[in-house]
């Protein structure tokens, strides 16, 4: 369990004990886990009645327009046999949930592959969530700090012959794993960009694949952003936000590193089964491994941050936030893995 790290963010402008400039809320409501309000719409396979949403197939946490993170405030989230995920890359999927989080039957809730490429700087929920939830949450939630700097991605490199792709870092607590770079492929001497590291809120971009010609392929992006293009024939693009592009038979990447999911409630139950994550993207490539072909590097996971009272988180399944595997190029041409990303679990009274 990491270290809860603490940090002087109040910034209280005009006023006094406030948060960012925020208007502290009333007196005796402030909590880590919200007081129950309802903020926030999911749209799909879900119900709500009486403080409590329940997803049961598909659905999506929709985005604020000016926070550009889905967030939401309730008495009780439960996913039963359902998937809550965000419809766009955005800068965190946010749950306050002041009585309990629960995932049954199968539920699943992620960011996978969606996280938002940015140089945002060290973040915390106050400088993602709308004012209205601000006001109603404790000033302590500011010492829980997703780190600016992502994992390092993997650096450029030179090969004779061929070789799969190099992956990315993974992540310290707090952070967001690296990008990896794709594959060089040639009966010769072969240079690929390096893979990007990851930002607060997406995990880093892969490079692209470099097939039969001498390459590099460019750079993927900083802090989670574009995955660089492939380079030759038939080479895959690199994980990122936007993806790298293919060429020949070969895709673009698949999507872009895993994002920011951050639960807070006095509860949260994981059942077999069930699934959290902040999954990145797969490289660009092609299953049929075509001769010749290299694979793009895969994007780095995200940041998962579950905090709940003492002795209220439950994991019978699984919380995680993998690195996106490589493209699939020719045999011993794959493009490298993202760098892992962290999952952070607290407990706070």
């Amino acid at each position: 369990m990491p270290s809860l790290i603490m940090s002087p963010h109040e910034g209280g402008g005009g006023w006094p004990g406030g948060v960012g400039g925020i208007p502290p809320g009333p007196l005796g409501t402030q909590s880590l886990f919200g007081d129950g309000s309802a903020f926030g719409n999911i749209t799909g396979v879900v119900s709500y009645s009486d403080g409590t949403w329940t997803v049961t197939g598909s659905a999506t946490l929709d985005i604020d327009t000016i926070t550009e993170a889905a967030v939401l405030m309730c008495k009780k989230l439960i996913v039963d046999g359902g998937t809550l995920t965000v419809s766009a890359n955005c800068k965190g999927l946010i749950v306050f949930s002041s009585v309990s989080v629960e995932l049954k039957n199968g539920g699943k809730i992620n960011i996978d592959k969606l996280g938002k490429a940015g140089n945002f700087g060290n973040v915390t929920v106050f400088d993602i969530v709308p004012a209205y939830i601000q006001r109603k949450l404790k000033r302590s939630l500011a010492g829980y700090i997703v780190l600016g700097e992502g994992a390092a991605g993997a650096a450029g490199w030179t090969a004779s012959g061929d070789n799969n792709g190099h992956p990315g870092s993974a992540a310290s607590a707090m952070q967001t794993g690296g990008g990896a770079t794709g594959a060089p492929q040639s009966g010769g001497t072969v240079s690929v960009g390096a893979g990007g590291k990851g930002g607060p809120c997406c995990g880093g971009a892969g490079s692209g694949g470099v097939a039969s010609v001498p390459g590099p392929s460019a750079d993927a992006g900083a802090y989670g952003a574009t995955g660089s293009a492939g380079l030759g024939a038939n080479a895959g693009g690199g994980a990122g936000d936007p993806v790298g592009a293919g060429t020949g038979s070969l895709s673009a990447g698949t999507g872009a590193g895993g994002g920011l999911l951050m639960l807070f409630s006095p509860l949260v139950s994981v059942a077999s089964g069930c699934i959290i994550s902040a999954d990145g993207a797969k490289g660009g490539g092609n299953d049929s491994r075509i001769a010749g072909s290299s694979g793009g590097g895969g994007a780095g996971g995200g940041c998962v941050v579950i905090v709940t009272a003492p002795g209220g988180y439950s994991n019978l399944g699984t919380v995680r936030a993998s690195g996106g595997v490589g493209g699939l190029g020719r045999i011993g041409d794959d493009g490298g893995a993202g760098g892992a990303g962290s999952v952070n679990i607290f407990t706070a009274a």
